[in-house]
């Protein structure tokens, strides 16, 4: 039985693109994709190139520069999951809110490698720099 309201024509039930909202496009949702990715990428960018364009310390060794690169890479990372978890509509639209869960996970494994590897490299390289790693026998000057 056919509606009153919007009469089903031999056209429109030929061509299903017809009932496709423009946003939701192929086209559409890969750019918005597409868009994302690529503020999600400079935001991760973006603390490296902070330290770049300033004055960098002299006589840094490469390890402790490195360490220093991860610690950043890992703040980066961390500051991306909160608009993972904010479950933001304009993000869930292009990639469907079962995928952002799943690459939140992966990208927290992975703040969680760069902080470690930062730790590690300090730790082993540049143990002076870091002072006592207890609180409670920290000195307190």
């Amino acid at each position: 039985m056919r509606s009153r309201c919007h009469p089903m024509t031999d056209a429109t039930a030929q061509d299903p693109a017809i009932h496709i909202r423009p946003g939701d496009r192929t086209w559409a949702v890969r750019l918005q994709a597409a868009g994302w990715v690529t503020l999600a990428l400079i935001a991760l960018v973006l603390p490296f190139a902070v330290i770049l364009l300033g004055d960098p310390p002299r006589g840094g060794a490469f390890t402790q520069n490195m360490a220093f690169g991860l610690g950043f890479g890992a703040l980066a990372l961390v500051g991306l999951q909160f608009a993972l978890t904010g479950r933001l509509k304009p993000l869930l639209r292009p990639f469907g809110a079962d995928i952002i869960p799943v690459f939140h996970r992966f990208l927290s494994w992975g703040a969680v490698a760069l902080m470690l590897g930062h730790f590690g490299m300090m730790y082993v390289w540049h143990k002076d720099d870091m002072g006592v790693l207890n609180p409670l026998k920290a000195d307190p000057t």
